[in-house]
């Protein structure tokens, strides 16, 4: 018999029944969730702020994130432009032409790195990255 589950933070997918329940979750810190005496926990998220220097200009600037001991191979990652003026930026530039960001070369107990990469043309300066580790 399959059992419905529904819980306040964002659930993805839920495949449940007498024996096993198998619950895919994004949501904040630490969700439990007990259905047929089964208990599932989730690994808390880590977060953090991260800085790009794309210098006097360049196509492609990366920064390693280091220090994150809940990194694992299997981790999921994500990273965001936080749109907020700088001295050299405005709201419109970085809304007008945004940088492509990706997480990548993740490390068990250390880390990974963030590689953020412009599409038409040089950018310069610092940004600043929202970034989370689930």
């Amino acid at each position: 018999m399959a059992t419905t589950i529904i819980v306040t933070p964002i659930v993805t997918t839920v495949t449940a029944s007498t024996s096993a329940v198998e619950v895919n979750i994004v949501s904040g810190p630490a969700t439990t969730i007990t259905a047929n005496a089964l208990s599932i926990s989730r690994t808390p998220y880590v977060q953090g702020v991260a800085t790009l220097d794309f210098g006097a200009g360049a196509m492609e600037a990366s920064t390693i994130v280091t220090g994150i001991s809940l990194a694992e191979l299997t981790s999921f990652a994500t990273a965001s432009l936080r749109i907020e003026a700088t001295a050299k930026h405005s709201v419109s530039d970085l809304l007008y032409d945004p940088i492509r960001l990706q997480v990548q070369d993740m490390v068990a107990g250390v880390g990974f790195t963030i590689t953020g990469m412009m599409d038409n043309a040089p950018a310069n300066g610092t940004y600043t990255i929202n970034w989370i580790l689930y």
